[in-house]
């Protein structure tokens, strides 16, 4: 009787967890047994076609890239999977402690019920481990195949860059007649397309052209009111300072931009969204707006950087004349490069002759390297008597040696190297110089009063408390921001250049805004920024009601300074 009634609390709190705390258990141990086996199972499965379709697609590096993506996604799901046992496994040990080791010879026998709750838990957890170790041999296996996805993306590329073509059949004089051709097939089919699209579907047309300037127009127009005065200079300040050329420059070149950009990526999607492109049109589309958007965004930059109509805002210290020959040559670097895209995209489509695509793609790098060489040669600068002075030397040779490698590698027929060169010096050099201006413009502001002389808190002294510290330090958290957007921004787009994917950009941000586990530890990136972007706010609100109770509420009555200081003091005490 005395060894039930000991028996009986164990009992009693087993019967408790079993009803109560396991969810595991609220739907029975071997239907969430079976459901985790079919679902490693249907994991297994999917992870069986993704190593065939890996075999299959070798040299497609588009598609290896969504596979990646995919079999990442399925090794967050077994990482889910695997920690959806942990509560129950940590419930049967808790358990199993609770009934304590068997009884051993001598000693009085446990109660029958105890030992089926033993062996019955001890068979589960044998259950759940078997599936853990499922899980685990399933997630080496995923990580096996990513790695050897990876390993076939190096060499492709590395074969891209590598692979030598002979270029004598694409000098060859049929080419021009075939260059010809294919230009034709181009116009034939556009205006076949748009001949259509006007005499059928014009409604639709029109409509999806004006849905798309209006969302222009109206990025457009907010930038200006927002920031009007850092994309038009004013014309009668004769000597702006470092930071007002500086955001001139950065804006005078993002907004209208990004203007430009939301407007064709607009119509491209309004076109879509309307079923009026063709499966032939929409690549052809794509591409011809992708370089439009480079080179307009290469032009304002340019522009932006050299100003050759207002040598008060120019970044760089060089001559009027060879601003202009200097924008000059840049856009034509950047028109040359888009072209050889574009025509690339079209041969791809079309499947025209390889001799076709070299032939273009030659001509093209090797004008693009005369143009950087040009660049080179340019004498931009003052000496001291004010003659014409060249680049400094080690800038000059840098330009003279880039061009010279992109028409040397073209001409020995390297033409994937060479088009990787010109298409980084011309895109990856026009996102680092933006990035750049960047950097300047937060460096600037964070500089002690700089940003407390800025329009922008001009307004805010009109609207709010704010006293010259506090704008001070929201200048330096201003500063920070720029530069972190900068980051965010830029990298990925160099990344893009470099011949990585979104997918692959997408399956690093799943990797940083997923948890992270140390031992026991778990934490995540993104709740770590999240976490100091709310202390930042919260600390400027709080220095705002501060300053807007004490100016504002408490000023007008007759506390005592004393009083009214404690009381500032407490809500900054509260506010942190």
């Amino acid at each position: 009787m005395l060894l039930k009634l000991r028996a009986l609390p164990v009992l009693l709190c087993l019967v408790f967890q079993f009803a109560v705390l396991s969810p595991a258990a609220a739907q029975g141990p071997e239907n969430f047994l079976q459901i985790q086996r079919e679902k490693l199972s249907g994991i297994e499965a999917t992870v069986d076609s993704m190593e065939k379709e890996v075999d299959d697609q070798a040299a497609d590096d588009g598609e290896l890239v969504a596979v990646r993506v995919e079999l990442e996604r399925l090794a967050r799901e077994v990482f889910d999977a695997s920690l959806a046992f942990r509560p129950r496994l940590t419930e049967i040990n808790t358990r199993l402690e609770q009934l304590g080791e068997p009884r051993k010879e001598g000693e009085p026998a446990e109660p029958e019920e105890v030992t089926r709750e033993r062996t019955r838990l001890l068979d589960e957890k044998a259950s759940f481990n078997v599936l853990i170790g499922d899980a685990e041999r399933l997630s080496v296996r995923i990580n096996s195949v990513v790695d050897e996805i990876a390993e076939l993306r190096r060499d492709l590329f590395t074969r891209t860059l590598s692979r030598r073509y002979d270029i004598s059949a694409a000098l060859s004089s049929d080419v021009a007649g075939e260059f010809t051709q294919e230009v034709g097939r181009v116009y034939k089919r556009v205006s076949a397309w748009l001949i259509f699209v006007v005499k059928y579907r014009l409604n639709s047309l029109l409509l999806a052209t004006a849905l798309a300037t209006i969302a222009a127009l109206a990025l457009l127009f907010g930038g200006r009111r927002l920031f009007g005065d850092f994309i038009e200079p004013d014309p009668t300040e004769t000597e702006p300072t470092y930071l007002s050329r500086l955001s001139l420059a950065l804006f005078s070149t993002l907004i209208p931009s990004l203007s430009i950009g939301v407007f064709l990526a607009s119509t491209y999607y309004f076109l879509d969204y309307f079923s009026l492109l063709r499966s032939d049109i929409a690549p052809l589309l794509w591409s011809l707006f992708s370089v439009i958007l480079l080179v307009y965004f290469v032009y304002r930059l340019a522009r932006a950087i050299l100003a050759p109509r207002r040598p008060n805002w120019r970044l760089l210290p060089v001559r009027s004349q060879a601003a202009q020959w200097l924008l000059v040559l840049a856009v034509f670097t950047a028109v040359s490069t888009g072209f050889d895209y574009f025509m690339d995209q079209v041969y791809s489509l079309f499947g025209s002759q390889l001799s076709l695509t070299v032939a273009t793609s030659l001509v093209a790098t090797v004008i693009v390297g005369l143009l950087i060489m040009a660049i080179g040669g340019v004498s931009p600068l003052d000496d001291e008597e004010g003659r014409p002075r060249q680049w400094p030397l080690k800038f000059r040779y840098l330009l003279f040696a880039l061009g010279a490698a992109i028409i040397i590698a073209a001409m020995l027929g390297y033409i994937g190297f060479a088009r990787f060169l010109s298409q980084q010096a011309v895109v990856t050099g026009a996102i680092v110089a933006t990035m750049y201006i960047g950097f300047l413009t937060a460096g600037a502001i964070t500089s002690e009063g700089a940003f407390a002389n800025s329009w922008l808190a001009r307004r805010l002294e009109r609207y709010t408390a704010f006293d010259e510290t506090a704008l001070d330090q929201l200048g330096l958290v201003t500063g920070m921001l720029i530069n972190t957007v900068v980051v965010l921004i830029g990298v990925p787009l160099i990344l893009l250049q470099w011949g990585f994917r979104w997918a692959d950009l997408t399956a690093w941000s799943y990797r940083i805004a997923g948890r992270i586990q140390v031992g026991s530890l778990s934490f995540s990136i993104i709740g770590i920024l999240t976490g100091i972007l709310v202390f930042v706010v919260g600390y400027f609100v709080t220095r705002w009601f501060q300053s807007w109770l004490d100016g504002k509420v408490m000023a007008r009555s007759r506390m005592d300074s004393g009083v009214r200081n404690s009381i500032r003091t407490g809500i900054g005490y509260v506010g942190w």
